[in-house]
């Protein structure tokens, strides 16, 4: 493998740091500047946008990604037909005004539309490997929205609302110049709302069902806990993810070789991985513990990191097997995995955590991330034996 190769694997994981990592510092700067519980206030909010968030962008990273990788050249009508016609489902955010108050809504539905153009990039970054230039803009996204909290007295979350607005527009605005020679507006879009559903709905079901999967737990917390451990378990997992989606994007630059490249290939790109980015989940927990022991002390223990690395080790080894279904049009089996994964950890996180607290809303997600490792390889095992 050529060292230029390493380099945008390097770049790619970099990108896979940045964006969760953003996050993290935004809810740690949050909560030392105004208080978990006040924190907490902002982050239900979060928790309300981000479904919406999610069915306007109806699969179109996974969906692009593949369907580039089979016709290069068709990267601009892929994509602007897609934004289009997913375009039409943005006046679903209008419920937001039955859940938030009419202000509080307001811009909600306005960050909805913008995080709708700027996620709509995310399939054409990956194809075309700029990974710096999201980062960039994600660097510019965390630097101005940590200028904007601190610029606050008191806590507001509908100024701190307006600040992520403007940070999305700047993120949005930087990245449409950055990519202008990708030529992705250069084209004529096709209207076609039906196929843009169907074809896009594998994907976003895959990502429904891996958003009630990671997500469970904090939603369950939401409705048994205080804001209080929703801000604090929120610093938690999103370290976990951090750490999760460094892994995740060490594999993004090969993406496109597990669908052209035979299953000998394939191995050789799960072993690199694994080898990789099993010191990363080392390295990434310790570091994490530490960041939690200054921001939350008391709040976890030994057992909490214990419980962390048992969650990132399954999906360190069957991530690959993702994209092999992919590969072989099998994302329907994605999908049920991921529901049946996202129903194990909406039950046991219901019974663990009356019994052990913020440890068994962690402890549910480790039940149901096993449960993704035993099922993703039990299905590719039954896919190569019908193959071979």
């Amino acid at each position: 493998m050529r060292i230029s190769r390493f380099r945008t694997i390097g770049i790619s994981a970099l990108q896979g740091a940045i964006l969760p990592f953003s996050s993290l510092i935004s809810a740690s700067l949050g909560i030392y500047l105004f208080g978990i519980e006040n924190w907490g206030g902002f982050v239900f909010i979060q928790l309300v946008i981000f479904p919406i968030t999610l069915i306007c962008n109806w699969g179109s990273r996974n969906f692009l990604i593949r369907e580039v990788s089979r016709d290069p050249s068709k990267i601009g009508e892929a994509f602007l037909t897609n934004l289009i016609n997913r375009a039409f489902l943005l006046p679903l955010s209008l419920v937001l005004f039955a859940l938030l108050p009419f202000y509080t809504a307001l811009i909600s539905i306005l960050i909805v539309a913008i995080q709708f153009f700027y996620l709509s990039y995310d399939g054409p970054t990956v194809f075309s490997e700029n990974f710096s230039k999201r980062i960039v803009a994600e660097i510019l996204g965390v630097a101005f929205f940590a200028i904007g909290l601190l610029s606050i007295l008191e806590f507001d979350v509908n100024l701190i609302l307006l600040i992520q607005l403007g940070v999305l527009i700047i993120k949005s605005i930087y990245l449409s110049v950055a990519l202008r020679g990708l030529r992705l507006f250069n084209v004529k879009p096709r209207f076609k709302l039906g196929d843009t559903l169907r074809y896009g709905l594998p994907f976003f079901a895959i990502g429904f069902g891996g958003w009630l999967q990671s997500k469970s737990d904090l939603y369950m917390l939401t409705f048994m806990k205080g804001s209080d451990d929703i801000a604090a378990y929120q610093l938690l997992i999103g370290g976990l993810s951090f750490i999760q989606a460094v892994i995740g994007f060490l594999l993004e630059p090969l993406i496109k070789f597990i669908y052209r490249s035979k299953d000998l290939v394939v191995k050789k790109i799960e072993a690199l991985v694994f080898k990789i980015g099993f010191p990363i989940v080392l390295l990434g927990v310790f570091t994490l513990s530490f960041i939690l022991k200054w921001l939350t002390p008391d709040r976890f223990d030994v057992y909490t990191y214990l419980l962390g690395l048992l969650y990132l080790m399954p999906f360190l080894i069957f991530m690959p097997s993702i994209f092999k279904l992919y590969k072989t049009n099998e994302e329907n089996k994605v999908v049920y995995v991921s529901f049946i994964a996202a129903g194990v950890n909406l039950l046991l996180t219901w019974l663990f955590i009356p019994v052990l607290g913020l440890n068994g809303a962690l402890l549910g997600s480790v039940c149901s991330q096993i449960v993704l490792l035993i099922l993703f390889k039990v299905l590719i095992g039954c896919s190569k034996s019908k193959s071979d």
